[in-house]
């Protein structure tokens, strides 16, 4: 199956063989930014969905009228990043938050409130630590999931950060930035 965003607010559920499209999920005319699927403990699988104005849905794939909106940002997500043992979600806005949710229940366990516009987010690969970078300073912040509090500050970009990557055995990480480095 493939999941796809649209701008007119609909996310719809393709089946790839055929082109058959099997859902339809409308947002009442909210831009669609991005879709992210996860296959659960018990095989089932997750669908999210982010939008322009701050929601994220979660969709059952086998119930289409189960969609449990998780309340919480006010302005556009940016990104969402599945934890690598998939119980939890996070999710960067142009509020300047990061919301860490359980998925099991929906409910944002921990915000984490930046200074400035925040763009791109990166787990660690154990799971542990989140990584994200600040659009207006510059700078790369590392935050603790569980104790909710900054780590540790890397400055060295002139301009916004736009991505951040963990490597795969989380001992480094890199940033992209629009200052072209």
């Amino acid at each position: 199956m493939l999941a796809t965003g649209c701008d007119d607010g609909t996310v719809r559920v393709w089946e790839v063989e055929t082109g058959e499209c099997r859902q339809t999920h409308s947002s009442a005319r909210i831009r669609a930014i991005s879709t992210s699927w996860l296959k659960t403990d018990t095989d089932d699988l997750c669908l999210i969905a982010m939008f322009d104005d701050g929601q994220i849905h979660k969709m059952d794939i086998h119930r289409p009228d189960n969609v449990k909106k998780l309340k919480g940002h006010y302005d556009c997500v940016f990104e969402l990043i599945w934890s690598p043992d998939g119980q939890m979600l996070a999710s960067v806005s142009l509020d300047s938050t990061i919301r860490i949710w359980e998925i099991q229940t929906g409910d944002c366990r921990q915000v984490l409130t930046g200074k400035d516009w925040m763009r791109s987010l990166s787990w660690r690969s154990h799971g542990k630590k989140m990584l994200s970078c600040s659009r207006a300073d510059g700078s790369v912040v590392l935050s603790d999931a569980d104790t909710r509090g900054i780590t540790i500050e890397l400055k060295g970009h002139t301009k916004w950060v736009e991505s951040v990557s963990w490597g795969p055995d989380g001992r480094m990480l890199a940033s992209g930035s629009s200052d072209k480095t």
